[in-house]
Order: C-alpha cells, then sequence, then structure tokens
C-alpha cells in the first residue's frame, strides 16, 4: 500500500472491507485485520497507520460509517452499499 494520498491504499481497503464483510454490510475487523486482508502482513505501527488514513478517507466520502462501543473497546464499520 502506498501512501494514504494515493488512491491505491484507499482501494485496497474497499476492497478489503467488502471481502471482511462476507454480505453482511458490517465488519468488526481490526487495522491488522485489515491491513491482513489487502494481501500483506501488516507492519504493526506503519500499516495500522496506513489503514486508519484510508478508513478516515472513506468515512468522510460518506463511504463507511463507524460505531464505536467504549465499554467492549471494540467498533464495528458498516459499509454504505451504493
Amino acid at each position: 500500500m502506498g501512501r494514504a494520498t494515493d488512491p491505491g491504499p484507499v482501494d485496497s481497503v474497499r476492497r478489503a472491507l467488502n471481502v471482511l464483510a462476507d454480505g453482511l454490510g458490517f465488519t468488526d475487523a481490526t487495522n491488522a485485520d485489515i491491513a491482513r486482508a489487502t494481501g500483506r502482513q501488516p507492519n504493526a505501527k506503519r500499516k495500522s497507520t496506513q489503514v486508519g488514513y484510508a478508513l478516515r478517507t472513506l468515512r468522510e466520502a460518506g463511504e463507511i460509517r463507524v460505531e464505536y462501543d467504549p465499554a467492549a473497546s471494540a467498533r464495528r464499520i458498516h459499509l454504505h452499499q451504493g
């Protein structure tokens, strides 16, 4: 995955989210799970940061919605099917 500003990482993360959601429309995947689903081993900090930037880009574009559950320290990513 390249820099977060080029379309490569965003497209990779978008595809990974669709695979991880498995037709349900949502996923509880961590950034490391998403990085692995892009076909690469997560490089702890760097890969997680790239996934984070891509998720923020998708959220700002309205393609995903993220729900946080502070009690469980978890999140759920909802995909908006267009």
